[in-house]
């Protein structure tokens, strides 16, 4: 059923230039591109349509948005030089968020049980700790969605489990870290 809805929802959707730029900018492998495809991303460029599909979120910096049951993606199109490659790792963000919620629910333990073994033991940055806490207080309901996110786009080094599991959506992962290093 899940692949007629697709089918359907696809069938005379051509992403626009920059969206198609962005999937493959992020090394989007061809499910991760249809799931991103699946969502008809937008990339607004004010803030009032921007904050019209996305809302804010108290003392946490929100430049995308995912729409749960593949309803959207939405991105700020954010272009100060300064910044540039955050697009890209938004836009990585967002869609881990549609593969997060296509996962079984033995695939969703499992990850769980991988990203909380390497919050626990193995993760150092301190950037990323002070995020994941932000997760913890103002959306406890998601935290292992928003780590499955925020691990995959803004850490070089991950855990073996870890790198398999993202090795599945992305053909070069470090290629969305070295657009979030290069801003960060």
């Amino acid at each position: 059923l899940v692949r007629i809805q697709d089918y359907f929802k696809l069938r005379n959707y051509n992403p626009p230039t920059a969206v198609s730029d962005l999937a493959t900018q992020d090394t989007m492998n061809s499910y991760t591109r249809h799931l991103f495809y699946l969502n008809k991303p937008k990339i607004l460029d004010t803030v009032d349509s921007f904050r019209s599909y996305c809302s804010e979120t108290k003392n946490i910096i929100v430049l995308g948005c995912y729409q749960l049951g593949q309803k959207g993606i939405y991105l700020y199109k954010v272009d100060n030089p300064l910044l540039s490659g955050i697009n890209q790792v938004t836009a990585a963000h967002e869609v881990l968020h549609s593969v997060y919620e296509r996962l079984s629910d033995s695939d969703r333990k499992k990850l769980n049980s991988d990203l909380q073994y390497f919050y626990d033991h193995e993760l150092t940055d301190t950037n990323v700790k002070a995020e994941v806490a932000l997760y913890i207080k103002y959306e406890p309901n998601s935290v292992y969605d928003e780590m499955s996110c925020t691990f995959g786009t803004e850490l070089s080094k991950l855990s073996p489990a870890l790198e398999q599991y993202y090795s599945k959506y992305f053909t070069n992962r470090l290629a969305i870290y070295n657009y979030y290093s290069g801003y960060e």
